[in-house]
């Protein structure tokens, strides 16, 4: 079992802020960041290159990073020359510091490499989803102006049919390319000049999923960055030398940060499967013998439906974490059978918040607690505040505001939304939660998510957990739809178990017997699969039926 960070045992409340008892834990100083008071490591790197020449000096021939859909692994030492000949690369094609690189590629050994050489010369990296449509990719690169785009062939037909221009000069493709520069000439024997970016300096463009618009850009230094790669590696309890199997996309920050930087941290080594498929999952779990496994809900619930895990070693493996959705409760029970000497982790973070763990569940509490996404790691702060913003006491209902050393500072080019959810420090996530005495946080859903049907408020998640929990149902999404009458009614998709009979009426049933009346969905939609976004989270949207499919007429009672 893993051997983690913290606990809830040194949660205090002071003025309505939860927070851990400082003292606690040495390793954190108090810091003056963009004129705020956070809690950073006291002995942290001053970048992420630092970070990066740290982990060479410690363990130059351990391996760093092995991606295994290319038959591709290396040592730090090994790595580190590829990082010196791309930015030396980069440097020739006119990359000054504060300069954009657009990352458009999937987990590769190219990708890490472009990283760190930009963090080597202090240019700026834009890790860009793959699956961005052609209109999100003319918005991004037009908003954020790259000197360099370092592309994979397969994406560049996307690229074009775009009314963005391409550089023909400046456009680096890993693959074939007859129009723009092969990615093998950046890389450079000659010495890099050298560049020492300052802490402070803005390192890393994450875009959101764009769920409720146009993606929008948040920034992050390498502050936020390093403090987010210690926090991770300390709270999960990753050791020296720790191996690491995350097989979701490097342009997200579960496996940017809680995984490559985390493992980094502790001079640990990452691998980065391209693609997911359950059967890949868990052989690479016996043959790379990992300790610690960061994925999605969904990509547990895939090998536990779709494969016999007792036919694998899985052996090394002392943690499971997860995050960006929440984990069903008859899930957790099933991978805790599955898995019996393995600790499952709960993990809650945002964009904004770079490292995605400004929370965690650890497994001590996941069994007491499995409708929890966690307490606040060491270096959060976090309050709970009604509609007006005043801070509410232990148990009450409102929204999640949080600070600390991983909070970005704001977003890119968009000064009003910025002003609307960061506040001196503390960034106003839109998630509905409470926080008990013990610092435990309950999230009951997003603001702009809450269905209000005929006056009444109901959460996806409360109906969604009560879908997730039946063992026919692999998985379930709760949405809205408008309504002349009532304002809003509830609908359901769910995506039945491989084999499994599920029915309306089953369902309209099993919700009868667990929520009130008003909460039960209105419409039942079963699928084969779930929608889901370039982000890979469900698309809500997506699952509304067409009005002649939807079975009842709008304004009905």
């Amino acid at each position: 079992m893993a051997d983690f960070g913290y606990g809830k045992r040194t949660i205090q409340w002071e003025d309505s802020v939860v927070q851990h008892d400082l003292e606690a834990f040495p390793d954190l100083e108090l810091v003056q960041y963009d004129g705020n008071m956070v809690r950073a490591y006291e002995d942290r790197p001053r970048s992420i290159y630092a970070l990066f020449e740290r982990a060479v000096s410690q363990a130059p021939d351990r391996e760093f990073v092995v991606f295994p859909d290319q038959n591709k692994r290396y040592t730090y030492r090994e790595f580190k020359q590829r990082v010196e000949q791309v930015a030396a690369g980069l440097q020739a094609n006119g990359v000054d510091p504060g300069d954009r690189i657009s990352i458009i590629l999937p987990n590769c050994p190219q990708f890490v490499e472009v990283f760190f050489a930009a963090a080597r010369i202090g240019a700026i990296v834009m890790p860009l989803n793959v699956r961005h449509t052609t209109g999100e990719f003319e918005h991004i690169l037009t908003d954020s102006e790259p000197a360099v785009v370092v592309v994979a062939e397969q994406y560049l037909d996307t690229l074009e049919e775009s009314s963005y221009t391409l550089s023909t000069e400046a456009t680096f493709v890993v693959g074939d390319t007859e129009m723009y520069q092969p990615f093998d000439t950046l890389e450079s024997d000659h010495p890099v000049d050298t560049v020492g970016p300052e802490e402070n300096d803005e390192f890393c463009v994450l875009y959101t999923s764009g769920t409720t618009g146009l993606p929008k850009g948040v920034p992050g230094d390498h502050f936020h960055l390093v403090n987010g790669g210690l926090n991770n590696a300390a709270c999960f309890g990753l050791k020296d030398g720790t191996r690491g199997l995350f097989p979701t996309p490097l342009f997200h920050v579960m496996a940017l940060v809680s995984g490559l930087i985390s493992v980094l941290a502790v001079a640990g080594t990452g691998i980065f499967p391209t693609g997911f498929s359950p059967e890949s999952f868990l052989q690479l779990m016996e043959d790379e013998r990992p300790s610690y496994v960061m994925a999605v809900p969904t990509n547990y619930i895939l090998a536990l439906e779709k494969c016999d895990v007792s036919a694998y070693n899985t052996a090394s493996v002392d943690t499971f974490a997860y995050g960006g959705a929440p984990m069903p409760t008859d899930a957790i029970e099933r991978l805790q059978d599955a898995f019996p000497g393995v600790s499952l982790c709960n993990s809650y973070g945002k964009t904004e918040s770079v490292s995605g763990l400004a929370a965690m569940l650890p497994d001590q509490y996941t069994t007491d607690n499995p409708d929890a996404v966690g307490i606040p790691t060491p270096v959060m702060r976090f309050m709970i505040v009604d509609e007006s913003g005043e801070p509410l006491p232990p148990g009450e209902e409102g929204e999640l505001v949080m600070a600390g050393p991983i909070i970005v500072n704001g977003y890119q080019n968009r000064p009003a939304e910025t002003d609307a959810v960061f506040d001196n420090g503390w960034h106003h996530t839109g998630d509905i939660c409470t926080v008990d005495e013990n610092g435990i946080i309950r999230l009951l859903g997003r603001k702009k998510d809450m269905i209000i049907r005929g006056g009444e408020n109901i959460y996806p998640s409360e109906v969604e957990e009560v879908l997730n929990q039946d063992d026919d149902i692999v998985e379930a999404a709760v949405t809205n739809f408008p309504d002349d009458v009532l304002g809003e009614r509830v609908l359901a998709a769910v995506v039945p178990s491989s084999g499994a009979r599920v029915t309306e009426d089953d369902l309209e049933a099993l919700c009868r017997s667990e929520l009130a009346d008003y909460k039960v969905p209105d419409i039942f939609r079963i699928l084969d699969e779930l929608p889901r976004t370039a982000a890979g989270t469900v698309d809500k949207e997506a699952i509304l039926p067409t009005p002649l499919q939807m079975g009842i007429k709008a304004g009905s009672s």
